[in-house]
C-alpha cells in the first residue's frame, strides 16, 4: 500500500510494521520534541494548550507572575480570576475547578463534584457533563442505552476513518 509522503515521520504508524516512522530526522532547533517524537513549533510550548499527546509541551513552564485579579494555573499560565470555579476547566489540569464552594443547585439540577450545577436531565444521558463524569455514574441500566449507542456509532466512524486511510 502506498501512503502520501507527508504521513512519513509524522509520529503515527501508518504502515502495519511502522516502517514509515523509522530513521526519521529529529526536530529542528526552532521546534519542540514531544515524547512520541512529534515536532511542534517551538512557540506552541507553554501556550496553555496541550499540543503533544501527553501534554509535555505545557510542563515546567516559567511563571509569568499573574496579577492579583488572575488565577495561576499549575502550568504557570494566568487566567482571569472570574474563570475560577465557573464550572469550566480553563487550566490544562483543571485546577481552576478544584475545591470550589457549592453553589447549592436547585432540585431539578445535578450537582457535580466541582460544585457546578447541570440540568437534571443531563444525568445518565450517556455524555460526561461533569469534569469527573460523576453525572454518568451509578445510572440504572435502562438509562445507559444512549451511551452504548454513542459508543457503537463512534466505533463505526473510527472504522470508516481507518478504511479511508488504506
Amino acid at each position: 500500500m502506498v501512503h502520501p509522503r507527508y504521513w512519513q515521520c509524522d509520529g503515527m504508524n501508518d504502515c502495519s510494521g511502522g516502517e514509515d516512522e523509522v530513521n526519521c530526522p529529529g526536530c529542528s532547533s526552532d521546534q519542540f520534541t514531544c515524547n512520541n517524537g512529534w515536532c511542534i513549533p517551538g512557540y506552541w510550548q507553554c501556550d496553555n494548550f496541550n499540543d503533544c499527546l501527553g501534554g509535555e509541551d505545557e510542563l515546567n513552564c516559567p511563571s509569568t507572575g499573574c496579577s492579583s485579579d488572575q488565577f495561576t494555573c499549575n502550568s504557570g499560565w494566568c487566567i482571569p480570576g472570574y474563570w475560577q470555579c465557573d464550572g469550566m476547566n480553563d487550566c490544562s489540569g483543571g485546577e481552576d475547578e478544584v475545591n470550589c464552594p457549592s453553589t447549592g443547585c436547585s432540585s431539578d439540577q445535578f450537582t457535580c463534584n466541582s460544585g457546578w450545577c447541570i440540568p437534571g436531565y443531563w444525568q445518565c444521558d450517556g455524555m460526561d457533563d461533569c469534569y469527573g463524569g460523576e453525572d454518568e455514574m451509578n445510572c440504572p441500566s435502562y438509562k445507559r442505552a444512549p451511551k452504548e449507542k454513542w459508543e457503537k456509532l463512534t466505533r463505526k466512524v473510527e472504522q470508516k476513518k481507518k478504511d479511508m486511510r488504506k
